[in-house]
């Protein structure tokens, strides 16, 4: 944040100077790569191809993100992430994070099988630092076409990490999101045997129901 000029660095007789405001065109990160070994454990995680940027910075004002990276479990990848947002780190001890847009890609469900690619939207990451709280509003993971939307809240103690919230499926077909994942539905007799699929989510008193 910006501050007014020390007193031991001005001089004698030197009115001090009002408060500066610093902004950065922003920042850049290009193929990073970051690794975490638990010797302990015995398990290693990476990531990879990290590539990070920013808008412009400045003391108190959100910024726009954009991030990718790759993530490994050992030598096996586990996901690739890329994420548009616009991060916002004015109020001590909370973080919010907006707009949140972008998909991750998981590896085949058997060798040689494409990727699962998943879609990613939400309105808002909210994140109380100091309580260890966090809760994701507006949330919509798209794989053809299933949709899941929902409002998941979590936090975390010594007893662990606690997620949970209401999530719900739209209709969908079954056919469909087996071979998004790769695989094949059985043969059926019945053309319209696994035709939809849909799970809503019971609703909660208050919202409409005596």
């Amino acid at each position: 944040a910006a501050k007014v000029q020390p007193e031991h660095l001005r001089r004698p007789g030197e009115e001090p100077r009002g408060p500066v405001d610093v902004a950065i065109a922003g920042l850049a990160l290009e193929n990073a790569r970051l690794r975490l070994d638990d010797r302990k454990a015995g398990t290693r995680y990476e990531v990879r191809d990290w590539t990070l940027e920013t808008g412009k910075l400045r003391a108190g004002q959100p910024f726009d993100l954009d991030t990718a990276l790759t993530l490994l479990a050992g030598d096996a990848p586990l996901a690739r992430l890329e994420i548009e947002t616009v991060v916002d780190a004015s109020q001590p001890g909370h973080i919010g994070v907006r707009d949140i847009d972008g998909n991750v890609a998981l590896p085949g469900t058997e060798p040689g099988t494409p990727e699962v690619r998943i879609g990613l939207r939400a309105t808002e990451l909210a994140l109380d630092v100091a309580n260890r709280k966090g809760r994701l509003a507006g949330l919509e993971a798209r794989l053809d076409d299933a949709v899941i939307t929902g409002e998941l809240q979590g936090s975390s103690d010594a007893d662990g990490v606690r997620v949970g919230g209401p999530v719900s499926l739209a209709k969908a077909s079954p056919r469909k999101l087996l071979a998004a994942l790769g695989g094949a539905a059985p043969a059926t007799r019945d053309a319209g045997v696994l035709g939809r699929l849909e799970a809503p989510c019971p609703r909660h008193r208050g919202e409409g129901q005596d």
